[in-house]
């Protein structure tokens, strides 16, 4: 085999360095850097694992007009942001505050993401506007979390946050809603929302777990469904100042201001949804606004209500906010089996249609007055159709009995005949005979043989249905709940 020449040898090897340099590249290379546009993806890691770290950060009064981008940031020292202003996306997941986190009246008008932040000293959002989604989700606060006089007007999200110190949500404005379900908070420390003002839905507990929140509601303001506070959108201090000139004029502008906020600043009504055992603060005349969650199965439901009887309401003087809690279990797991696979009963089941008669007129046993409004409802029925079918029979029954008396004033009247009255007579004497007919215990022998066979068949049916509702009034309604106002039997 003959040996290759070494100037062939060597001018193949140019050939070949020639084409390697003559061909295109490869893009996106595995191994950097031999050329081709840089792979951000490969540096994520990196990002994560290297974050921006603030010696100093004062952003006092700053405005960020673009997204405000602090992912895995660290403050080593106070972190000023008061009266700063993010017009776009506020970034700060997972973001470490190991001095003072300074927001104080800060506006966020979109969306502030502080989902597992770490506030290693205080937090301070006195003042602070939520415009959009507060995200505050696995949020670590390790001393004092001040959001007094903050302003919340969209979703609060403090769902599994913990706080290892004392919170303060003191004259906040909540107008949406708030989840605090998973959150842990300091051991005896009761979350104080004092003066604070609620328009929507409060979720609370933490489900299957040993740990219980204690929530202060007694000066809270729950407002509910179609309450409107129109001084929150025009201030009373802006209305003076648009007095001042041309007050005739500017006075008109301003009230038309305010009715137009009427028709369009509408708020869903406050609720606090339980989902896990609490303790409570708060009056008897609030616990309307108490709601167990639907989701929850029967036991997990009555484990929150005994809690809240032993710990919250458990004095002598506390036997109408027990009563009331047993109501809102009741209620709660109306149609809810009492069974180990928590099924609930189907919509064509007759206990399902027994329960719903039962809460629609009694409130099941706990809101017996409730009935009433069906009596009232039963009687101008049943008048109507006597007014209606047997107005000349019921006139004549009713004024059968009538005796003309000489010296009586009415005498004339009396003598006129039972066809010949007007159509209010009618109208009082068919509702008079719907009432007596329904209220009386013993059937009169009279009725009988007054009417005919078709119309007895009526009035024995008010007569029986009248009964009936006596014996459901005296033997289904619930032992105390006579005890309570008419107001929270009738409208409760």
């Amino acid at each position: 085999m003959k040996a290759i020449p070494l100037n062939l040898s060597i001018g193949f090897c140019i050939v070949i360095l020639l084409a390697r340099v003559a061909l295109p590249q490869k893009k996106n290379p595995t191994v950097y850097p031999y050329g081709g546009v840089q792979d951000k993806s490969r540096y994520e890691e990196w990002m994560e694992r290297v974050p921006l770290n603030f010696m100093k950060a004062y952003f006092e009064s700053a405005q960020f007009k673009r997204a405000a981008d602090f992912w895995y940031a660290q403050f080593d020292s106070l972190a000023y942001f008061r009266f700063a202003q993010f017009d776009s996306l506020a970034y700060f997941e997972s973001a470490q505050f190991k001095s003072q986190a300074d927001f104080g009246s800060a506006q966020f008008k979109r969306a502030a993401d502080f989902w597992f932040a770490q506030f290693k000293s205080l937090a301070y959002f006195r003042d602070a506007q939520f415009k959009s989604l507060a995200y505050f989700r696995d949020a670590q606060f390790d001393s004092l979390a001040d959001f007094e006089y903050a302003q919340f007007d969209s979703l609060a999200n403090f769902g599994e946050a913990q706080f290892d110190s004392l919170v303060y949500f003191t004259n906040v404005t909540f107008n949406d809603e708030i989840d605090f379900r998973g959150t842990q908070f300091a051991k005896s420390t009761w979350v104080d929302f004092s003066l604070a003002t609620i328009h929507d839905t409060v979720r609370v507990g933490i489900e299957r777990s040993a740990d219980i929140q204690r929530y202060n509601f007694l000066r809270t303001k729950l407002l509910p469904a179609g309450k409107q506070i129109i001084e929150q959108m025009i201030p009373a201090t802006t209305i003076k100042k648009v007095n001042s000139a041309d007050s005739a004029k500017k006075e008109i502008s301003a009230d038309a201001t305010r009715k137009e906020a009427k028709k369009t600043f509408k708020y869903p009504g406050a609720k606090i949804l339980i989902s896990g055992p609490v303790e409570l603060k708060m009056q008897l005349e609030k616990f309307r606004f108490l709601e167990l969650f639907a989701y929850l199965d029967y036991y997990a439901k009555k484990d929150i209500i005994s809690t809240l009887k032993e710990r919250s309401f458990a004095g002598e003087n506390n036997k109408q906010e027990r009563f009331e809690l047993d109501y809102i279990f009741a209620k709660s797991t109306m149609y809810q089996k009492e069974s180990v696979n928590f099924e609930q009963y189907s919509w064509l089941h007759p206990i399902r249609w027994g329960q719903f008669l039962y809460n629609a007129t009694m409130g099941l046993g706990y809101r017996p007055f409730r009935i009433i409004w069906w009596v009232l409802s039963f009687i101008f029925a049943f008048a109507a159709y006597y007014f209606f079918k047997i107005a000349n029979q019921v006139n004549r029954y009713v004024s059968k009995d009538e005796t003309p008396k000489e010296t009586s004033k009415k005498s004339k009247r009396v003598e006129q005949s039972a066809g010949n009255l007007t159509g209010t007579d009618t109208v009082i004497n068919c509702i008079y005979f719907s009432a007596m007919l329904f209220f009386t215990f013993r059937l009169k022998r009279d009725l009988l043989t007054f009417f005919e066979t078709k119309e007895k068949r009526i009035i024995v049916f008010e007569w029986l249905l009248g009964f009936l509702t006596y014996v459901a009034f005296l033997t289904l309604a619930k032992s105390g709940s006579i005890l309570h106002t008419l107001r929270s039997l009738f409208i409760g």
